[in-house]
């Protein structure tokens, strides 16, 4: 059910991106660090890939897909080709996150989340946005037990920066909602809410 993924063909695009940076004087310690890491995240694009087909997981790997994404209803998986092996691997295991977590019911934990633009025409409101960036959160730390569990070298800042790097764009969809304003609740609470 997966996709052919030619780890020989990844392998020599990341030795020649590794000449490339050689013939263009970068410095040959980080070159050398770069594909090490580059060959190791091949090596867990394969492991990941070979997992979804056993969960019955099709993965699409295109150019067309900005980064990744996860389809709970086909169970696909889609990822972008132009990707950095590291970054690639890290948003594949991020939406296998997603796998795991599900696809929630209207009153589960993540229900008021993605689920929501399914089920409700108040999706974006304030609680939706802070629902999906919580489905995010988990997504990434599930990402990194599948690591753990399929026995994955993962650098874990590496793993943590790109978790950062998108979870920002998520925050900032958070922000441009409006302006929060402090507001005391009809029960005397403390809350926050949009202008």
């Amino acid at each position: 059910m997966s996709s052919s993924f030619n780890v020989d063909l990844w392998r020599s695009r990341a030795r020649q991106r590794h000449v490339d940076r050689l013939t263009k004087k970068h410095d040959n310690y980080l070159s050398s660090t770069t594909l090490k890491s580059d060959l190791v995240a091949i090596d867990g694009i394969k492991e990941v890939i070979d997992w979804c087909a056993l969960k019955g997981i099709r993965v699409v790997l295109n150019a067309k897909e900005l980064g990744g994404t996860f389809e709970q209803s086909t169970h696909e998986m889609i990822l972008n080709t132009r990707l950095l092996p590291q970054k690639m691997l890290h948003l594949m295991l991020h939406e296998a996150g997603h796998m795991l977590i599900g696809d929630s019911k209207p009153n589960a934990r993540f229900g008021r989340g993605y689920n929501a633009k399914k089920t409700s025409d108040k999706a974006e409101n304030f609680s939706h946005r802070v629902d999906v960036i919580d489905e995010e959160l988990c997504a990434w730390a599930e990402g990194e037990k599948i690591a753990k569990k399929l026995k994955i070298v993962l650098n874990r800042n590496e793993y943590i920066s790109t978790r950062d790097k998108n979870v920002k764009g998520y925050l900032e969809w958070v922000v441009r909602a409006g302006k929060f304003k402090h507001l005391k609740d009809e029960d005397d609470t403390d809350t926050y809410a949009t202008n």
